[in-house]
């Protein structure tokens, strides 16, 4: 029997050669698509393993590094100190923390921890011993504390070592609850897909996503499977030796791919378990979809093997319609392209016609890729890869071209298989992006912790340096006064420092909403204005502000992010502009399509050293400041600009720049605002401007203090005592609601109150006291004292009931005006 394919005769036995190649195409075809599947899944379980274990390994990192720093810290290591009152130090540092203990033993096993201050002996406890014997950093695995509860801990030992002989004289212990490493393993692990669980170096599962995993053995979770691809010994053998392992189970019905790295810092290993057909179903189901379609192709092709070169070549077309690989076979001698598949036009745009009249084409992808078409003719398989343009859709995607040469009694042959990769490598792209993402932002984090360690001990050291000085300078007013102005500044710096961190934390997590109200945005310029001129003053920069072009004052936004906004711009404008340089602030309004809503631009201009172009794209970046040479002498964290840009996007407006290196800078700022035409002006509720300190008359005014701190509570008194008011204190909100019900109405003058306090906050004692049935209840002045500094918890203070909020730490300015505005006049002495 004969069959014909382009008018040229073929015996049988020829087709059937034909089909066996089509069959081990198919086969190859599969391999390459099981590579590469596997290969993405196996990148895919690698980063995501390395990044859950940075996590941990970042936790453990800074536990190691604190049981370093108080191990070399001088006190610890002085035996002329108690244990007791060097733990007694460490609790604040165990709660900041949130660690089970902290712990110090001597040499001789005297042990005392912030849980039980009480001086123990542990000589004959197994891990000091161990750590005794050891004298090197020591790693428990889990186990239960001794305590209420038995919660499930872990314990590092860091030794101490002391005099100039440097001996051993004993060690650090911390003891860290475990739920820290069990809460990052559930964090990372999503159901059904994939799951984390810690090996510790006894390989038991100390953490594990699944509850029932938890705390068994590795023999005991390996022996739940229903089938392994490795023997469990070499499993072990690996994690013993702390080396990776990746191997293939089946674990409840279900095909699943684990692998094994250790941990950084620790004797652990992190494994994770991939459930494949969840994860890429996918890719796996293609690659079912492609199997069962060459089957079907190859029972096809020898069931229809005695029909027409016609009818076979529709069956195979049909085949390679449903997959992203081209077939084209050309006869070698004379260049002819005698089958082209049909899905060549929607994969590369050509159709098989357009592809026949440039059958030239293969010939020049042999050449340009330096390909001797003799060599070719004599069996020799060649592969590479070429970059084509669509020409339907003007797109450029690569392909994978494969050439298989073969010779036969009918004549020579290539069958070129042309598939397309473009899918593929855009999906390992992606992933090398990602992966590239994670690491740029753990660097940006450690330039963030570098910048806030350097700007924040900058003050620290201002503050302990000039506290030391005025202790040696009791007897010299002079300098005492010196040192207390030089500390009072470098703390006001390190609270503004806290407040831009905590501020863009706030605006980044959503948690910010605006507090839109009527304001004079005039008035409020000029208390912009109030502030920049101080600065400016210092650094005798000339500071002007231009409102004549605001022809509607009244407006409705936010008044205090506005203030923020314009604080920051002009605040860097002071700090890069040198000394007798001019900074002008000037406000344009310009109509909108809708009436109601005008724009304002707000022109923020100086003359100082201007920005490059590679400095103005990274301006509004968090934690990046400008160029070294420049900014290095001067202080703040890079977060500025970066809350002003997120401030100005809430709002629904724009900020540009226009700058050059030594030319100065201008930032424009287009807000939209609603206008309140008909409206009066509202009563500012600012405190008053009088900066000097407000005085009673003698034993007229008595003031409720709340608060539960007693440092906070010395302070307050203090700073209270100066006016002449007799001070009455509550330690929580219970006993400040307490002490107003049990006195008559008008008793008090003001409540002073903290917000966060146990038994009940401040919020809750304001509403207590509102609603209670006495006249004095709901118009007594009642004032938030508090560190909740967002403009948030004013909004809270106020929904509570509270008169007026002032935040920690106290400025005495602001406190006077608050008494000042809220005090019956009659009571006051006069200025």
């Amino acid at each position: 029997m004969r069959i014909h394919i382009k008018g040229r005769r073929i015996e049988y036995s020829a087709y059937h050669l034909v089909q066996i190649i089509c069959v081990l195409l198919a086969l190859f075809d599969i391999t390459v698509t099981c590579l590469s599947t596997y290969d993405i899944m196996e990148e895919s379980a690698r980063n995501q393993l390395e990044l859950t274990e940075s996590k941990i390994a970042e936790y453990m990192s800074n536990v190691w590094n604190l049981a370093g720093s108080i191990a070399d810290n001088e006190e610890i290591r002085n035996p002329q100190i108690p244990l007791d009152q060097a733990v007694e130090k460490l609790i604040p540092f165990a709660k900041r923390y949130e660690l089970y203990s902290i712990g110090i033993a001597d040499a001789d096993g005297d042990f005392s921890a912030t849980d039980h201050v009480e001086i123990t002996n542990i000589s004959k406890n197994p891990q000091f011993q161990e750590a005794k014997a050891a004298k090197k950093d020591m790693l428990t695995d889990v186990y239960m504390a001794d305590a209420q509860g038995n919660p499930k801990v872990f314990t590092v030992w860091r030794p101490v070592f002391a005099g100039q002989s440097l001996e051993w004289s004993g060690a650090v212990e911390i003891t860290v609850v475990a739920d820290h490493i069990q809460e990052i393993i559930e964090g990372e692990s999503i159901e059904e897909r994939y799951y984390f669980c810690i090996y510790d170096s006894g390989l038991n599962a100390s953490a594990h996503a699944e509850t029932e995993a938890r705390g068994r053995s590795f023999e005991e979770n390996f022996v739940l499977n229903s089938w392994v691809s490795k023997e469990q010994a070499q499993i072990r053998t690996a994690l013993e030796q702390r080396e990776p392992v990746a191997y293939w189970k089946i674990y409840k019905g279900r095909i699943q791919y684990c692998k094994f790295i250790p941990v950084e810092n620790t004797d652990w290993n992190l494994a994770i378990r991939v459930n494949v057909l969840k994860c890429y179903r996918a890719p796996v189901l293609a690659l079912f979809s492609k199997i069962l379609l060459y089957i079907g192709a190859v029972v096809l092709f020898w069931w229809k093997g005695s029909q027409e070169s016609r009818k076979h070549q529709s069956v195979f077309s049909w085949m390679t319609d449903t997959v992203d690989e081209i077939f084209i076979l050309q006869n070698a001698v004379t260049g002819e392209l005698e089958y082209i598949s049909n899905n060549a036009e929607r994969i590369m745009g050509y159709s098989p016609e357009e592809i026949r009249k440039q059958q030239g084409q293969i010939n020049g992808w042999l050449s340009d890729n330096h390909i001797n078409i003799e060599e070719l003719l004599h069996s020799r398989d060649y592969q590479f890869q070429r970059e084509l343009e669509n020409p339907r859709t003007g797109e450029r995607r690569e392909f994978d071209i494969h050439i298989y040469a073969r010779n036969g009694d009918t004549g020579d042959f290539r069958i070129v298989v042309i598939t397309d990769k473009t899918r593929e490598l855009r999906q390992k792209e992606a992933l090398e992006t990602s992966l590239l993402q994670v690491k740029n932002a753990s660097k940006a984090k450690s330039r963030f912790l570098s910048n806030m360690s350097h700007d924040i001990r900058t003050p620290m050291n201002a503050i302990v340096g000039m506290t030391t000085i005025a202790k040696m300078n009791l007897d010299n007013p002079k300098r005492l006064q010196d040192c207390i102005h030089k500390i009072e500044l470098s703390s006001m710096h390190l609270k503004s420092l806290i407040n831009d961190v905590l501020d863009l934390s706030k605006i980044e997590s959503g948690r910010v909403m605006l507090n839109e109200e009527m304001f004079n945005l005039t008035a409020a310029l000029h208390e912009v204005e109030a502030v920049i001129q101080v600065q400016a003053s210092a650094k005798k920069q000339d500071f002007a502000v231009n409102v004549s072009d605001i022809t509607h004052e009244m407006v409705v936004s936010d008044k205090l992010r506005i203030q923020q906004v314009l604080t920051n711009v002009l605040g860097n404008a002071v700090k890069f502009t040198p000394e007798g340089g001019q900074i002008k602030l000037s406000v344009e309004e310009k109509e909108s399509q809708n009436g109601e809503v005008r724009f304002y631009e707000f022109y923020c201009m100086d003359n100082g050293i201007g920005m490059s172009k590679e400095t103005q794209e990274k301006v509004f970046v968090p934690f990046e400041r400008g160029e070294e040479n420049q900014s290095d002498r001067i202080e703040g964290t890079g977060l500025g600009m970066a809350i002003t840009k997120n401030i100005v996007d809430m709002m629904n407006g724009t900020i540009d720049i226009i700058s050059s290196s030594g030319a100065g800078s201008t930032f424009i700022l287009r807000i939209p605002m609603q206008n309140e035409m008909a409206v009066e002006e509202p009563e500012a509720e600012g405190v008053s401007e009088t900066a000097g300190p407000v005085c009673f008359r003698e034993g007229q005014v008595r003031i409720l203090l709340v608060e539960d701190n007693e440092l906070n509570m010395e302070i307050a008194k203090e700073l209270l005592g100066i006016t002449g008011a007799e001070i009455e204190i509550a330690w929580d909100g219970k006993e400040g609601l307490e002490k107003f019900a049990e006195h008559p109405a008008d008793y008090y003058d003001i409540i002073l109150s903290d917000v966060q306090m146990p038994e009940m906050n401040g919020h809750e004692m304001t509403k207590a006291i509102r609603a209670m049935n006495r006249e004095d209840a709901r118009t007594i002045p009642i004032v938030a004292l508090t560190a909740n500094a967002f403009s948030s918890d004013v909004i809270k203070a106020r929904q509570a009931g509270m008169t007026a909020h002032i935040a920690k730490p106290i400025d005495l300015k602001d406190l006077f005006g608050i008494l000042r505005k809220w005090v019956s006049r009659e009571k006051q002495e006069e200025a």
